[in-house]
């Protein structure tokens, strides 16, 4: 590594998803020198012109990061990444429509993969160019791994304190239930919202995951008046509205409708996790929880098949409410062997090392190199820092607007705002973890900004 300090952006879209993961690799790559900048993604995009030229970690190379991506290359960065989906299981025609954009992919330095299907999904993708490509996993999942359970403790006792041994339904109907109005999907319209390519596909999806949400509106009253003496949280995607499933429940005292904090404690707190077809079926399956899939329509097609192999199928009302009442799980859907081997194939390093430990040193062995190429001319960083201060100000200007997905109420829903105080607290907790992590401190540097590096001694 070279006597100047490495430098690392590290935004996060939603706190409660991948915050926490996204601090873990922080800490990581700041215990071995690099200074990292790790918040909100609205606010360190908001941020670009005045952060130093640095390696930029992306969440995505979908369509809706390219403008950011040319941005970033003016202004002299590099920009490496993971698709922050490829938790998710698609077939490779649906990826690519739905994941992939071609020219934004193509900027992209170096790539980091969940696991084998993942990285082979990226290869064959419009836009990969034989860019180095690792499969390393994801903080995520190393989150959930035994020997970093721990860190959540601390909210696993306040919830289980708080709702006892707790039934979460967790639901992802963020298309058919968005907290924005226009962005609320109807499968019969003959045009799509939010800048989707309607294809036959997407609209097959749609309409299997509204029958899915039709029948989880049936559901969960049912679910409420068969089991009055059980605790029942509802939490919903954090894209969607929590007032539709407040309204809808009001009437039950058992039923909590809440999405607070991280995902994590949440599910190692619970008694047992309902699911239909969603991701954090996965993240509890490797957390240790019970699983329990609700499909009253199932599809072959549009169903998450790995949310589904680690899950225990219910077909009916009547059969999952007979699971919850009995206190047992239903007949595996596979053996647990069988299971493991589906989650192996899709993500790497479920043991040894971890993949925040892989992903900072593959990151600073090349670092000084990236930013090397990634160096640009007078002119171009000129237009960069033009076009982030424009970017920046049409942002602020579309914050006062409430209907839009960049509003400031619906950027607090997506990252509420965080101290360095709690920043601190959580890098403790990891240097608890790591005996050998050295003293890191956060320092702000913006709203939801912080930057993460080893404390001056």
């Amino acid at each position: 590594m070279s006597a100047r300090q490495p430098v690392i952006i590290l935004p996060s879209e939603t706190r409660s998803r991948e915050f926490d993961a996204k601090l873990l690799l922080a800490a990581l790559l700041a215990a071995k020198g690099a200074a990292v900048y790790v918040g909100a993604r609205s606010a360190i995009h908001a941020a670009l012109h005045r952060l130093p030229p640095s390696t930029y970690i992306a969440k995505d190379f979908r369509r809706a990061s390219r403008r950011v991506f040319n941005i970033l290359k003016d202004l002299g960065h590099s920009i490496v990444g993971w698709d922050e989906e490829g938790i998710l299981n698609f077939n490779l025609q649906s990826y690519i429509e739905r994941r992939v954009d071609a020219p934004t992919l193509a900027r992209l330095d170096e790539i980091f993969a969940w696991g084998d299907e993942n990285a082979a999904m990226t290869v064959a993708s419009p836009g990969y160019h034989g860019q180095p490509l690792h499969v390393t996993g994801n903080p995520r999942i190393d989150m959930l791994r035994a020997e970093l359970r721990p860190f959540h403790d601390p909210e696993v006792a306040t919830l289980r304190q708080r709702f006892g041994g707790f039934i979460l339904v967790n639901t992802n109907f963020g298309t058919l239930n968005h907290h924005l109005r226009q962005y609320v999907v109807d499968p019969r319209a003959e045009k799509a919202s939010g800048g989707v390519t309607l294809t036959p596909e997407v609209r097959q999806s749609w309409e299997h995951r509204f029958k899915l949400y039709d029948a989880f509106r049936a559901l969960l009253p049912e679910l409420a008046r068969a089991l009055p003496n059980q605790t029942i949280v509802l939490r919903p995607h954090p894209s969607e509205n929590l007032e539709n499933w407040r309204q809808l429940l009001s009437g039950f005292a058992n039923v909590h409708v809440l999405h607070e904090g991280a995902v994590a404690p949440w599910l190692m707190a619970c008694r047992v996790l309902v699911h239909s077809n969603c991701t954090t079926a996965i993240e509890g399956f490797l957390a240790g929880t019970k699983v329990i899939s609700f499909r009253p329509h199932v599809s072959d097609q549009h169903d998450h098949e790995l949310a589904n192999v680690v899950s225990c199928p219910t077909y009916s009302q009547a059969e999952l409410v007979a699971c919850l009442r009995a206190g047992a799980m239903p007949a595996p859907a596979a053996a647990a062997e069988v299971q493991w081997q589906a989650v192996a194939k899709n993500f790497a390093s479920l043991t040894g090392a971890l993949a925040s430990d892989q992903i900072a040193a593959h990151m600073l062995a090349s670092h000084d190199a990236r930013l090397a190429r990634a160096a640009t001319r007078l002119a171009a960083r000129a237009r960069g820092q033009l076009h982030s201060r424009l970017r920046a100000l049409h942002r602020q200007w579309v914050a006062g607007q409430e209907s839009h997905k960049n509003s400031r109420s619906y950027e607090e829903k997506r990252f509420p705002s965080l101290a360095s105080a709690e920043v601190d607290e959580k890098l403790e907790r990891f240097r608890r973890l790591f005996p050998t992590m050295p003293p890191l401190a956060a320092t702000a540097s913006g709203k939801n900004i912080f930057r993460v590096e080893r404390r001056p001694v």
